[in-house]
């Protein structure tokens, strides 16, 4: 099994999973500026806990063009399948470094959540929860090549995020999906 470092924020009333391309430094930030927290690597049953999904494919599109920015690497030697998983050569645990492609699946891995929100609706979430809203890192760079690289190999990358697609969409037909209809979660 693959697992990518798990990281829970935690405060006297929630707790919050982050997983990487999926807005988790808007909701650190966000968090840090309202609550005394800290940062532990599993959460735990006795408050609310809740993370934030991303559709798959624009996820997978953000955490390449990152993960490319960081490392340049010669994507003609990147095996797409490796992409996908824990750990690749781009990868250097050492460093601190994560997979920003890799299923948002695996993040969600024992742990219990009550809660998904969804990117689109993070704005409503933060304004209802924090009176604030924030969106950080919204604005990255672009690189043609990994453009290219990702239009060559979109058929083969859509077949991995299948998995990924069977868990988003689950979710939004699920009761544990937050809508601003549900109102305030803590």
């Amino acid at each position: 099994m693959f697992l990518q470092n798990i990281e829970v924020i935690k405060t006297e009333k929630f707790q919050y999973i982050r997983i990487c391309k999926n807005a988790c430094t808007s909701m650190f930030n966000i968090i840090k500026d309202n609550y005394s927290y800290t940062s532990e690597i599993n959460s735990v049953p006795d408050r609310v806990t809740f993370t934030t999904i991303r559709e798959p494919y624009e996820r997978f599109v953000s955490g390449l063009h990152y993960d490319y920015n960081r490392h340049k690497p010669d994507l003609n030697k990147i095996n797409i399948r490796d992409l996908f998983f824990d750990i690749h050569p781009l990868h250097k645990w050492e460093n601190g470094d994560v997979n920003h492609t890799t299923s948002q699946i695996f993040y969600t891995f024992n742990n219990i959540i009550n809660w998904f929100v969804d990117v689109k609706d993070l704005p409503h979430f933060q304004k209802l929860h924090f009176n604030n809203t924030r969106y950080d890192n919204v604005i990255e760079h672009r690189y043609k090549e990994v453009d290219d690289f990702i239009e060559k190999n979109k058929k083969e990358i859509l077949i991995y995020l299948q998995h990924d697609y069977h868990f988003y969409n689950s979710i939004h037909k699920s009761p544990l999906l937050w809508t601003w209809q549900k109102g305030k979660i803590f």
